[in-house]
């Protein structure tokens, strides 16, 4: 998942405080000064890849998102659905 995450330009993982992801680590692309897409780490193994906005990106990971969006449960990289549904936010 690491090379994903790299390829795109993620952030690193960090401790989700607003129990918007149920509080577990959170990665995060931003796509502008409001939405960003987000990879929840709900295990070693289990991530969810999520869309959401914000009045202010600094506050992903802090605060409740305006909206949440689930675009991908149990992301897994070798199924091309998956990989498709996060290059049409990036790509």
């Amino acid at each position: 998942m690491d090379i994903v995450l790299d390829y795109y330009g993620f952030s690193s993982f960090t401790k989700d405080e607003s129990q918007a992801f149920n509080g577990n680590d959170i990665s995060h692309l931003a796509l502008n000064n409001h939405h960003a897409l987000v990879f929840e780490r709900e295990d070693e193994n289990t991530f969810h890849l999520h869309i959401t906005k914000f009045s202010n990106l600094k506050d992903l990971g802090n605060k409740q998102p305006e909206i949440l969006e689930t675009i991908v449960a149990n992301y897994d990289k070798s199924k091309p659905e998956h990989r498709l549904a996060l290059r049409a936010y990036v790509d």
